[in-house]
């Protein structure tokens, strides 16, 4: 999960300069993001890798904190946390008591511009209205520089909201990350501390 800790809110920021539907259930996601400062929400994660026949699942808490601050809190894998400020990422693993890190590549870097509304997502995306069903809309993101790491981005919103439920990521290789998100709960108070992660020697 190198950079999908700040796609919750790829779409805060867009810009569209022609009518469709795909635009108006853009801005209305947008629209809806600009009220929130902080989000927090469960997540079940299922990846999915090319050639083997069992996903390998995660849950947790997810919180984040506008423009930038995102971290994931792990039951499964239990006590692994995830943080990220949209340049670099932390990751915290119990099972070998360390803190690793790393920039983020470069399409999280294209996020981080979209979270500073200095990047407009159409320039680096093709997106369009793929489909709806029942209470949701499902939207398309596909990159259009060759040779990126992403495939694909499937992102599930709800109608009645606007929020994003689901997103679903392939790579070129054909291998999936999809994350649920439930129970979210928009401006809940995150301090600064809520942001901090866990030390390898205390446990906490």
């Amino acid at each position: 999960m190198r950079w999908v800790a700040t796609l919750l809110i790829l779409l805060l920021s867009a810009t569209i300069a022609h009518g469709s539907e795909t635009e108006r259930i853009v801005k209305a996601v947008e629209e809806n993001y600009r009220t929130i400062k902080t989000l927090e929400a469960s997540f079940l994660q299922e990846n999915r890798v090319s050639g083997r026949s069992e996903p390998i699942l995660a849950k947790g808490r997810v919180i984040l904190r506008r423009p930038n601050l995102t971290k994931w809190i792990y039951e499964v894998p239990k006590g692994q946390e995830i943080l990220s400020d949209g340049t670099r990422i932390w990751i915290y693993q119990p099972s070998i008591g360390q803190v690793t890190s790393y920039p983020i590549e470069e399409e999280g870097r294209v996020v981080e511009g979209l979270l500073s509304g200095d990047l407009d997502p159409f320039r680096f995306f093709h997106i369009s209205l793929e489909g709806e069903g029942k209470g949701h809309y499902y939207l398309s993101f596909k990159p259009k520089k060759r040779g990126s790491n992403i495939g694909s981005i499937l992102v599930k919103v709800r109608k009645k909201d606007f929020m994003v439920t689901e997103i679903t990521l392939e790579d070129p290789f054909g291998n999936t990350t999809k994350i649920v998100f439930k129970e979210i709960k928009k401006n809940p108070s995150l301090g600064p501390e809520s942001f901090l992660l866990r030390s390898p020697e205390k446990g906490r």
